[in-house]
């Protein structure tokens, strides 16, 4: 995308791009990418023509509103509210992020992770094992309660100086940090926690760590001989699986839906030395037996 040179404003009309018909037919494949068997966007692809152009016409008469987001409590281990937009305010979100994501991601750093192209979680904790192993110390940062925390009004002004458009007023978290020098870990903490402060957000306690007694970050504890994954998430994942394959043994119609879960959580796991970890998942499912290994 180009700009014309007024302070980031994209050239053209950001909203009749965001709007095309072309862009929201994507981004509700992008939306629907692995939940296909949920019953409400399943109810929404099949009439995806009429939701696509009914979009497409309410965004650019100015009649689009967000629907009532769906709200429930998970414990994993702490207790928290989840909060889950609609489908249909899915595929808009998809369409905004595709045309302003690129004018706000100048202002991120090279080693942003969350919600970019070609990063996310797996290339972070790779990053992470090969500095955890390069440094003698780390610092774990992570805001406290981010998203209920956000001051909408700073964050709206930050979203308007890049961009710069009447009509559309539209990772995260987590930060770990190296270095050999324990005091120079604290200087950047205490920094990083008065810039919270400026922007209304609170950081929970932190303090520098030696690297050898392990880090975790992102569900996975990188330890200097190895990368397990954080025990609450194996449990919650067994758990889920055992349900899925009840379900699917119940009615043979659920057996994708289980395959594509175990495939899922395998493929996340094996970022992390867990050769053992799924054999021991595959036999507690009752999927491998002795008998399943070749002689020898």
């Amino acid at each position: 995308m180009s700009d014309d040179g007024s302070n980031g404003a994209p050239s053209g009309d950001l909203l009749d791009r965001v709007a095309s018909l072309g862009t929201l037919w994507a981004a509700a494949r992008r939306a629907a990418r692995g939940k296909r068997d949920r019953t409400s966007v399943a109810r929404c692809l099949f009439n995806l023509e009429t939701v696509v152009v009914r979009l497409h016409t309410t965004l650019l008469d100015g009649r689009w509103q967000p629907g009532r987001p769906g709200r429930h409590v998970v414990h994993d281990p702490k207790t928290r509210e989840i909060v889950a937009a609609p489908f249909e305010d899915r595929i808009v979100h998809q369409a905004l992020c595709e045309h302003i994501g690129p004018l706000l991601e100048r202002h991120l750093i090279p080693r942003t992770y969350a919600c970019r192209f070609g990063l996310g979680t797996h290339a972070a904790i790779r990053q992470a094992v090969v500095w955890s192993r390069a440094y003698r110390f780390a610092l774990h940062l992570d805001v406290r309660k981010f998203f209920p925390s956000i001051d909408h009004a700073i964050l709206l002004a930050q979203l308007e100086h890049d961009i710069r458009n009447p009509r559309v007023v539209g990772y995260m978290d987590d930060m770990l940090l190296f270095s050999d020098d324990r005091a120079q870990l604290s200087g950047w903490g205490d920094a990083i926690e008065q810039a919270c402060w400026r922007q209304r957000l609170r950081l929970h306690p932190w303090q520098v760590m030696p690297t050898r007694q392990g880090i975790t970050w992102l569900g996975f504890r990188i330890l200097p001989d190895q990368v397990r994954v954080k025990r609450t998430s194996v449990v919650r994942a067994k758990k889920r699986l055992a349900h899925l394959l009840a379900e699917a043994c119940a009615d043979p119609a659920r057996w994708e839906r289980f395959m594509a879960s175990l495939r899922s959580t395998f493929a996340h796991w094996a970022h992390g030395d867990t050769w053992r970890l799924r054999d021991q998942t595959l036999r507690e499912l009752g999927l491998l037996s002795d008998d399943d290994l070749p002689d020898g």
